[in-house]
C-alpha cells in the first residue's frame, strides 16, 4: 500500500507458554511481567547489546504476553554444552561490564523499584525447596562430578540459600540479567566480532554484580579454559567496572562476592539436574 514503513524481513515472536506447570513456575517469579517491563522500561537505558524490540505488549490479569524482537540468526548462538572458549568469554564479560556499570549503585531510584532483590522471599524459598526436591536426584545422576567426600559440604548449601542470598545482595547491587549463560548469548561474526547479545531477561533482578559473573564462569565455561584463565577473567571483570568509572569497589570485594555468588549458584546446578526431564540432553 502506500506509505507504510519499512519492518524487518524477519523477526522472532515471543510468547507465553502453554504448559500448564511451567506457566505456574513463570507467574510465582514473575518471569513475564520483568522480561517485558526489562524491554520496554530498560533496553535502550544501556549500551550492553539487546535485541531491538519492536513490541512488548502483557497483560498481568491472565500472564498472557506477545514479545516482538529482532531475528539475530546471523549471529552465532552460545551453547552450554559446549562451553565456551577464552576469546567467547572474554566477549561476554566486556558486555556484562557495560549493563553492569549502567546501574551500578543506583539500583535504589523510583524507576528500577518494579526489578525484585534476589534476596527475595519467593527467590529464597524457591531455591531452597528445589534444592532439597533435587537433591537425591542430583546426587544419584551426577554425585560423581564432587570431588569425593565432600557431598555432605555440598548437602549444606541448600538449607543455607537465605544466608547465600542475603550476603549475595549485602553490599554495592545493581541491575543483573540473572540467567547470564551461554544459551543465552549470541555471538556477532565478521564486522560484528566485539558485539554480544543477551537474550531471555526473565530473571533480571537486584544483585551484585558478580552473580552474573559467578554463573558464567562456574558454569558456562570449558573446564581447561576455567581452570587456566580463571582469575584472569574475574580481573578483567573487575578492572572494566573500575575503566567504566566504577569507583570504592575493591578488588578483595569483587572476589568475596564473586565466590559467595558461586557458592550460591550451586543450587541452581541441583535444581536443575534435580527436577527437569533428563531426556533432554541440554
Amino acid at each position: 500500500g502506500g506509505d507504510h514503513t519499512a519492518g524487518p524481513k524477519s523477526l522472532i515472536a515471543k510468547f507465553a507458554t502453554p504448559t500448564a506447570e511451567n506457566r505456574v513456575v513463570a507467574e510465582t517469579f514473575d518471569m513475564y511481567g520483568r522480561e517485558l517491563r526489562f524491554y520496554a522500561r530498560l533496553a535502550n537505558q544501556t549500551t550492553a547489546r539487546t535485541p531491538a524490540v519492536y513490541c512488548a505488549e502483557y497483560d498481568p490479569e491472565s500472564s498472557d504476553f506477545a514479545l516482538l524482537i529482532e531475528d539475530l540468526s546471523s549471529y552465532r548462538a552460545g551453547d552450554q554444552r559446549e562451553g565456551a572458549n577464552l576469546q567467547d568469554a572474554e566477549r561476554a564479560i566486556d558486555q556484562l561490564i557495560k549493563l553492569h556499570s549502567t546501574w551500578w549503585d543506583r539500583t535504589e531510584i523510583e524507576e528500577l523499584a518494579w526489578i525484585p532483590v534476589q534476596d527475595n522471599p519467593v527467590q529464597c524459598a524457591g531455591m531452597s525447596q528445589g534444592f532439597e526436591a533435587g537433591w537425591g536426584v542430583f546426587l544419584e545422576k551426577f554425585g560423581d562430578v564432587l570431588p569425593p567426600g565432600t557431598e555432605h559440604r555440598f548437602a549444606q548449601i541448600g538449607p543455607q540459600t537465605q544466608a547465600c542470598l542475603s550476603r549475595l545482595c549485602s553490599g554495592t547491587r545493581t541491575v543483573v540479567h540473572g540467567d547470564f549463560r551461554l544459551d543465552n548469548l549470541f555471538f556477532g561474526v565478521d564486522g560484528d566480532a566485539d558485539k554480544v547479545a543477551f537474550f531471555d531477561w526473565q530473571g533480571i533482578s537486584r544483585s551484585c554484580g558478580p552473580q552474573d559473573l559467578g554463573y558464567f564462569l562456574s558454569q558456562s565455561l570449558q573446564s581447561e579454559v576455567r581452570r587456566e584463565h580463571h582469575d584472569a577473567l574475574l580481573r578483567r571483570y573487575w578492572e572494566g567496572l573500575c575503566d567504566a568509572g566504577i569507583q570504592g569497589y575493591s578488588f578483595d570485594r569483587c572476589r568475596e562476592d564473586y565466590r559467595a555468588a558461586v557458592l550460591y549458584l550451586f543450587t541452581y546446578a541441583v535444581v536443575i539436574a534435580g527436577t527437569l526431564d533428563h531426556s533432554n540432553e541440554r
